[in-house]
């Protein structure tokens, strides 16, 4: 009734973030309501498990992680390179 578009699990700043349980009631309560599920998402997995239940948004201090695979080679840290988000 407040006209929000997003609800969010947590600010990630207190003692726990976003939990599977937290989605599941946003979603049995709130139909049109878009979800963030924020504090605590470090890996790709938990991620893509908020992901397969629908949530519309992460909110992460890990995204780099998140997507870059293990296997992965530095990026080259040259003035030319392009610089990535939240390295610097």
């Amino acid at each position: 009734m407040a006209g929000a578009d997003f609800i969010k699990t947590s600010t990630g700043m207190g003692t726990r973030g976003a939990s599977i349980e937290d989605v599941k009631i946003f979603k049995e309560n709130s139909n049109r309501l878009k979800i963030k599920a924020a504090g605590g998402v470090r890996d790709i997995e938990t991620a893509n498990k908020y992901i397969e239940m629908g949530v519309d948004r992460i909110g992460t201090s890990s995204g780099i992680s998140l997507v870059q695979k293990k296997e992965s080679v530095p990026v080259p840290q040259s003035k030319d390179a392009p610089k990535q988000a939240g390295v610097y």
